[in-house]
């Protein structure tokens, strides 16, 4: 579908573009965690990043967290953290005169930004605290009353998806954004993955908190169109037969993450492409994440999704070849050659994937004639 650009970037937006293409230059595979976790940040909502270790999801979310210039928060947890070390000690002087408080300078309370590392590891106590802060941004400091935190967003970082426990999905339900991070995949990238001497992003520019508020209210000003609004109904239509209910806080909040994703990708205006999101946001267990995915390639379109399950199919029509059948090996060459020729849009994402399908066919016509010598 055809879609509007701005005609004119501000320049705030402009070091968010430059921002995520910083990222991408030096991460690989990583291009939507990054959009992911800016899009949160421009939609004051919080991001979860989940996946085994060594996929830098711990790397992107630190980069993020230090471009933005304000009070900054980290923590990685486990089952003996103490709550002091999120939410400051207990004041001495205010405990003498039994004035019970906590000093909330410097912590997760004070910062505008916070990355808790294996969050699902705290203590049910941390995990309860944490979850009313990310739930209302408030918090009850004793004497000193309900404080109201300046947070702009968490981003939480897990090797594996939360127990069933009560407050693990609870605290779950309060990521709006929830991405499966895995490991490194094509061949090329593998290749840049081994040889490159430094993957570390190298920033161009940094986000003042003041600016990051700025760019919220052009983000308000994104238009949300009609067909949009169709189609994001009838997905909900029929990922709801498919068992899949969406709850009335993430339906409410969905149109402002829209808009922020479409501003993030140089629009003025929210498209069906940018429904590909709906893929991070209307799904509570991991096991409905195709069927949110599916409904919405079938139902709008967007080119940035149809390019990711085009690439996941070729690499499944390379994994069941067997390179020494010939007659395998030319099916499997048909149907790469097919879903190349599908990939004909002009998105980046559908030229890397382009790219990466042609590498597959290349290689299996190779390992062919391989496994005939």
């Amino acid at each position: 579908m055809e879609t509007r650009r701005l005609l004119m970037t501000t320049a705030v937006q402009d070091k968010f573009l430059a921002m995520r293409k910083d990222m991408n230059d030096s991460l690989i595979e990583r291009d939507e965690e990054t959009t992911l976790v800016l899009t949160a940040l421009l939609a004051g909502e919080h991001v979860v990043l989940i996946g085994p270790p060594g996929t830098a999801k711990t790397m992107l979310a630190e980069t993020i967290v230090d471009w933005i210039d304000g009070k900054r928060f980290s923590m990685l947890l486990n089952d003996s953290t103490k709550p002091d070390e999120l939410f400051g000690p207990v004041s001495v002087l205010g405990m003498k005169a039994d004035d019970y408080y906590r000093i909330i300078e410097n912590t997760m309370l004070d910062a505008d930004v916070v990355l808790l590392d294996e969050i699902f590891k705290g203590s049910s106590m941390i995990l309860n605290t944490t979850l009313k802060v990310l739930n209302e941004g408030t918090y009850r400091n004793g004497s000193k009353g309900m404080v109201k935190c300046p947070l702009k967003m968490v981003i939480g970082c897990s090797n594996e998806y939360p127990r069933e426990a009560k407050e693990l999905a609870a605290l779950f339900d309060r990521f709006m954004f929830r991405k499966t991070v895995n490991p490194v995949s094509s061949e090329s990238s593998i290749e840049r993955l081994m040889s490159a001497p430094d993957l570390t992003p190298q920033l161009t520019t940094n986000l003042p908190v003041e600016e990051l508020d700025g760019a919220k209210n052009e983000v308000k000003r994104v238009e949300v169109r009609g067909d949009v609004q169709e189609a994001s109904g009838e997905i909900r239509r029929r990922i709801r037969r498919d068992g899949v209910v969406v709850g009335d806080r993430r339906l409410r909040k969905t149109y402002p993450a829209l808009q922020a994703f479409a501003y993030l990708n140089g629009r003025d205006e929210v498209t069906t492409d940018d429904l590909e999101l709906l893929q991070h946001m209307w799904w509570s267990h991991p096991d409905t994440q195709g069927a949110v995915a599916d409904a919405v390639v079938e139902i709008a379109r967007p080119s940035g999704l149809m390019a990711t399950q085009m690439l996941a199919e070729a690499k499944q029509v390379v994994d069941n070849c067997d390179v020494k059948d010939l007659a395998a090996s030319a099916i499997a060459s048909k149907k790469l050659g097919e879903i190349k020729k599908g990939l004909n849009g002009s998105s980046p994402r559908e030229k890397e994937a382009c790219e990466l399908v042609n590498q597959m066919l290349i290689n299996l016509r190779l390992a062919s004639l391989d496994a005939v010598q």
